[in-house]
């Protein structure tokens, strides 16, 4: 009489393999609690300044706060001088729910800058998708719209990495 040794043969290697999925997902990337990230989105510097992207983790690691990034899509910037320290290029989307696996997205977040200092009105409408690769290190896209004075800017899509230190 003879046994069938094949389904012992495949189930050692399929729980192995399980154990090192759950493992992997066990050690995900977090959020370094309580920490504000900074850093750049992926598109040229203007004058020499690369446009910033910001945001600090809350003190239980569930969400970024006060997210914000910079940029004029297609605008325009104006003069001299670092532009991205004018709050008219800073672009709101504010706060974010992160993932047990240190993902976080939102979409179509619409922020309103009024007129001001001789620019007019701007409307933004971002989406962001993201993850902590470590602790200290965050990548993702930010899809955007820019609208100011009956004047659109085709969606446009820039990466961007922040870290805390």
């Amino acid at each position: 009489m003879s046994r069938n040794r094949t389904l012992p043969i495949l189930i050692v290697p399929l729980a192995a393999a399980l154990s090192l999925l759950l493992a992997a997902s066990a050690f995900a990337a977090q959020p370094t609690a309580g920490s504000t990230y900074t850093g750049f989105i992926s598109t040229g510097a203007h004058l020499g300044f690369k446009p910033p992207v910001s945001f600090k983790v809350s003190v239980n690691g569930k969400l970024l706060r006060g997210f914000k990034w910079a940029g004029d899509g297609c605008l325009g910037l104006g003069g001299p001088g670092d532009p991205w320290t004018n709050p008219y290029f800073n672009n709101k989307v504010g706060t974010i729910n992160v993932s047990p696996s240190g993902t976080f997205s939102v979409k179509n977040v619409k922020s309103t800058i009024a007129a001001s200092g001789g620019n007019p009105a701007k409307v933004s409408i971002s989406t962001v998708n993201g993850r902590f690769t470590t602790a200290k290190t965050a990548t993702g896209t930010i899809t955007f719209t820019l609208k100011s004075i009956g004047h659109t800017c085709a969606p446009a899509t820039v990466r961007f990495t922040a870290r805390t230190h």
